[in-house]
């Protein structure tokens, strides 16, 4: 019984955050909400109807990627604690879209993870100094981006800008660019 009124709380508490985030989304605001990628709230009918909105976005992140360390049997080191954030600000998703570099438990940039048993998850409750900053740093640039009406996009690769120009033969703007059998090349 005590459980399921703690749950209820909690859900309670999830109601009230989506309501103040559609107040937000009236108004052309921002908001940042985060939970544990596993955790249940992800799957209430309101979260998912508000991620429904096109302002929306969601991502999952590892708080290792952004230096969160608790103690383990081995001594300090990294905890993955893989989280999601949903946000109506694409520059703090953006921002925060970062997972841990080592796969298949590999030690690719020489960190462990420390697992959050024992009683170690209280103290991974707080977050690391490098997200907060990324946060805000995320919403001060959102801010700038919307007063001037642009929005955020992701840097490309030169790959990806290259294959922008390759268009077969509709590009608009070859129209504009002198033909290289002229003697002019086409950039």
């Amino acid at each position: 019984r005590a459980v399921e009124e703690e749950l209820e709380r909690g859900r309670t508490h999830v109601r009230f955050c989506v309501e103040l985030y559609r107040m937000q989304l009236a108004e052309k605001k921002h908001f940042v909400h985060e939970r544990p990628a596993r955790s249940k709230a992800w799957q209430m009918k309101e979260i998912m109807e508000i991620l429904m909105d096109p302002a929306v976005g969601m991502i999952e992140l590892d708080m290792c990627a952004f230096g969160m360390v608790s103690q383990g049997e081995a001594g300090e080191g990294l905890v993955k604690k893989t989280t999601r954030v949903m946000s109506a600000s694409e520059d703090v998703l953006r921002r925060l879209d970062r997972r841990c570099r080592n796969h298949d438990a590999q030690e690719e940039d020489g960190h462990r993870h420390v697992h959050l048993i024992q009683g170690r998850a209280k103290r991974a409750q707080i977050y690391p100094r490098k997200l907060i900053e990324d946060i805000c740093k995320g919403l001060s640039m959102q801010k700038k981006l919307d007063a001037l009406g642009m929005r955020s996009r992701p840097v490309m690769t030169i790959e990806e800008m290259t294959a922008v120009g390759q268009c077969d033969g509709g590009c608009p703007s070859e129209a504009v660019h002198e033909s290289e059998a002229k003697g002019f090349v086409a950039y």
